[in-house]
């Protein structure tokens, strides 16, 4: 699971590791190795997604007004992975890669939440922007921004919209939809951005044979989710449910007498 530790909330994603690898392990490389150290959410289109993972500052304290950024390092550009396994849309909720227009194969650390049902758009555009999560928790988060509109419309906190490029000219044409922490339209301090401070906490299944013929499965539950136990005991049938339970936030067992050998995961519903 990933962590987006927001101003004013948290986001729980599920990441989709066993279906998109390429695209987790590179972002999990991103987040282990600091490169989104005091990065901030840089992009907000309301009803249609909102983006970080781009750039950073020096300090989030900073009481000068923010006028100097700097690119989130990268390890390189990442294979498409779209249609690589199974298919995920960008359904609201769900996190994706961006890119470069016209390269499908560009995505280096800028992600992007869908604010809405951008199937339709993204999907079929540029092959395809490669879904590798869903929120699992902390949608009134992610919804406060489709609140926002240029010199206000949010509240608790309050917040809006603005276009660097009104005061500091078409160099910064790429924080034009840029969301802050206060309404009206003066420039922004660095303490007025939105940094998004990201943690990885691995879903863990921990599995043991109490006899020859029995297993005991445990993890960390997520409460409040459906916590669903799959098995794979042929690559042709798929994965199969095996147990599912509404997490409780405590370790969860499950005992059981396998038919025969096979593998076994956890995935989080919404």
């Amino acid at each position: 699971m990933a962590f987006f530790d927001l101003p004013f909330g948290k986001i729980t994603v599920e990441l989709f590791d066993n279906y998109k690898p390429i695209t987790v392990q590179n972002f999990i490389r991103c987040v282990t190795n600091g490169v989104y150290q005091n990065s901030f959410i840089h992009r907000c289109i309301p009803n249609f997604i909102v983006q970080g993972g781009g750039f950073t500052t020096m300090s989030k304290t900073n009481p000068m007004l923010a006028t100097q950024f700097f690119y989130v390092p990268n390890f390189g550009f990442i294979t498409n992975e779209f249609n690589y396994g199974r298919r995920f849309s960008n359904s609201y909720g769900t996190l994706a890669m961006a890119k470069l227009e016209g390269d499908p194969n560009s995505a280096t650390t800028h992600w992007f939440f869908n604010l809405t049902n951008n199937s339709t758009i993204l999907d079929t555009q540029n092959g395809g922007y490669t879904v590798f999560g869903k929120i699992i928790d902390g949608t009134n988060v992610l919804n406060w921004f489709n609140t926002l509109q240029y010199g206000g419309g949010a509240s608790e906190p309050t917040g809006g919209l603005l276009d660097l490029t009104w005061w500091y000219g078409p160099n910064l044409a790429v924080f034009s939809c840029i969301p802050v922490l206060y309404q009206g339209l003066t420039p922004p301090f660095y303490p007025d951005l939105i940094y998004s401070d990201i943690s990885i906490n691995p879903m863990k299944l921990y599995i043991k044979r109490i006899t020859t013929n029995e297993i005991e499965l445990t993890w960390l539950s997520v409460s409040n989710k459906i916590n669903c136990i799959e098995f794979l005991d042929s690559i042709t049938n798929g994965w199969k449910v095996l147990y599912q339970t509404n997490g409780t936030g405590n370790i969860i067992s499950y005992k059981f007498k396998p038919n025969n050998n096979g593998l076994y995961r956890l995935s989080v519903g919404f």
